[in-house]
């Protein structure tokens, strides 16, 4: 059973949001926290309070990797945070310059 602050509602929206209004950015986090700096494609599967659950698809090859969040999220209210921190982390370790945070 996966612990998470979400209700089912708050998973699904969420989901939706970084799907259509934050694609580049988690592929930016799966091609810094995932098994191929080059992947083509990324896509948010689930949230949980430990990380998000991605999809990545690098050399034609769908894989699932969890990426962790910095810290444990424990209401509904910290994911916007959570998200910022691991695209801010994202990009520093692909060594791009910062940019604003998402929202």
């Amino acid at each position: 059973m996966r612990h998470t602050p979400l209700t089912d509602d708050q998973e699904a929206a969420a989901l939706a949001h970084l799907r259509t209004d934050h694609a580049a950015h988690v592929l930016i986090i799966a091609r810094a926290f995932g098994p191929d700096p080059e992947a083509s494609d990324a896509r948010a599967l689930a949230i949980d309070a430990d990380g998000l659950d991605l999809e990545i698809t690098a050399a034609g090859r769908p894989t699932t990797v969890t990426v962790p969040f910095a810290h444990r999220l424990t209401t509904a209210a910290q994911l916007t945070e959570r998200f910022a921190t691991l695209y801010r982390a994202a990009r520093h370790t692909l060594g791009l310059p910062p940019t604003p945070d998402p929202v």
